[in-house]
């Protein structure tokens, strides 16, 4: 999946790619052998701020008012950030009444 997206404060640009892939194994024996990897990127130009000024938005200002799209936070920030998720799981059925389950997941962040 993939999105790019406007924010909505002007110089803001975000874009944003997640991706998996699953491996399923099942025997006849009643076991069960799950590996799932999980791929996510996420790129942010320019700073969202997230607020803006009293003044000129709520309250009147002597110099005019703001625009609810106005950008106060920096237009060269940039943030990126990556993740790689993996997960495992595995279950037995001994018999009826006796089961084991396990699930393990691992992620750095970066």
């Amino acid at each position: 999946m993939y999105r790019d997206q406007d924010a909505e404060r002007d110089l803001v640009n975000s874009k944003r790619f997640f991706g998996g892939a699953d491996t399923h194994v099942e025997d006849r024996c009643q076991y069960q052998l799950d590996r799932i990897i999980l791929l996510s990127t996420r790129r942010r130009d320019g700073d969202t701020n997230g607020f803006l000024p009293v003044y000129g938005t709520l309250l009147p200002n002597p110099i005019g008012t703001v625009s609810p799209h106005v950008n106060l936070g920096d237009p060269n920030s940039c943030l990126q950030a990556s993740a790689v998720r993996r997960r495992l799981g595995f279950s037995h059925d001994f018999n009826d009444m006796v089961a084991f389950h396990s699930d393990a997941k691992w992620t750095p962040l970066s």
